[in-house]
């Protein structure tokens, strides 16, 4: 898992790069809709994070068996599935099928890729091999240039060149293995959640994505619970739990960049004035803000190297997520149309 963790900016432009054999869709959608979980939904996340406001249709990550109702012809409804064989995409997929959406499948292979090449779809397949989890880069990629051909988003090869640096940067100089724990702050922030806290993971805007990945890195790396929370929302509700921290023992990471715009950066602020009032241990995480691209990598390059550390601190191999497989298992053994 380490060395998937820090090769990420690596492997995010050298998929880039190879993404530039992706068939064109062939379509100028009114609406998208981005069918995944998991891992792969984390990309559609980020991708729907970096072009934030910017975007001029409607664009859904879709965690679900169902598609909203607004989809049909005229629509996009891409599959984003590492495995090829994620239930709820699949089931999506079929549904835009029969709604006259146009498809598009970016997956390894399996089930998935069967159908999109079996009934002349556009697909394109990731070659790299990892726990979902870890092939954002690969997934996320071949959003992106997908986005590129059909117009909704326009990410330059500078702009993904950047972002892999800023990646590469921080793991070399700062957080990666091989830097010791003196000077290492990942290590530090991982010490610093012992076995009775409970991690708490703050982000906004352009970050919000990377801090719903961090909080599922906590699970499946580290094997912890781990809440996200987004501001400004927040700032509206979640900070009144502050009175009852002694009951439990939280540990808040908060992403922030310097691209946030003056109000949220505000509410951080606020935020981190309750946060010592209260006594509760706050790790304040600050990005280069380099551009909206580059923070996200760098972001997941911290949340991913804390839930590593934590793990091993635990005794634990982050690679293997046991419990899945049961939940897999039940599923293969239940009948999908109920």
């Amino acid at each position: 898992m380490f060395d998937h963790v820090e090769r990420l900016g690596t492997e995010f432009e050298l998929a880039w790069h190879r993404s530039a054999r992706m068939p064109d869709p062939g379509v100028s959608p009114k609406s998208v809709a981005l069918a995944a979980m998991g891992g792969s939904a984390s990309a559609a996340d980020y991708f729907v994070g970096l072009i934030g406001d910017g975007r001029r249709i409607p664009i859904e990550v879709v965690r679900d068996y169902a598609l909203p109702g607004y989809i049909g012809e005229g629509s996009l409804v891409a599959a984003v599935s590492y495995s090829g064989t994620t239930e709820e995409a699949l089931a999506c997929y079929a549904e835009a099928r029969k709604r006259g959406a146009s498809l598009f499948a970016i997956t390894s292979g399996g089930e998935l890729g069967a159908i999109a090449a079996s009934n002349g779809d556009g697909y394109f397949i990731i070659d790299y091999s990892a726990p979902p989890r870890a092939a954002l880069g690969h997934m996320l990629a071949a959003v992106l240039r997908m986005a590129r051909l059909v117009g909704i988003a326009d990410v330059s090869d500078g702009e993904v060149g950047a972002a892999a640096r800023a990646h590469e940067s921080l793991v070399a100089g700062l957080i990666g293995r091989h830097v010791p724990s003196t000077e290492n702050r990942a290590k530090r922030i991982a010490g610093s959640i012992t076995s009775e806290c409970l991690p708490i993971l703050l982000a906004a805007e352009h970050l919000i994505a990377p801090g719903r990945r961090a909080r599922n890195q906590f699970s499946e790396n580290a094997k912890r619970f781990a809440v996200f929370d987004e501001v400004p929302e927040a700032t509206h509700n979640t900070v009144v739990g502050l009175d009852g921290a002694g009951k439990v023992k939280p540990v808040v990471l908060s992403l922030e960049s310097p691209l946030y715009g003056d109000a949220n950066a505000r509410r951080f602020e606020v935020t981190a004035r309750l946060l010592a009032e209260s006594g509760v241990l706050h790790h304040r995480i600050m990005l280069s803000g380099q551009s909206r691209l580059a923070d996200m990598f760098e972001a997941t390059a911290w949340t991913d190297a804390v839930s590593c550390y934590l793990a091993l601190l635990d005794g634990l191999d982050p690679t293997p997520t046991a419990k899945l497989m049961v939940v897999r298992e039940a599923m293969t053994r239940t009948s999908f149309a109920g």
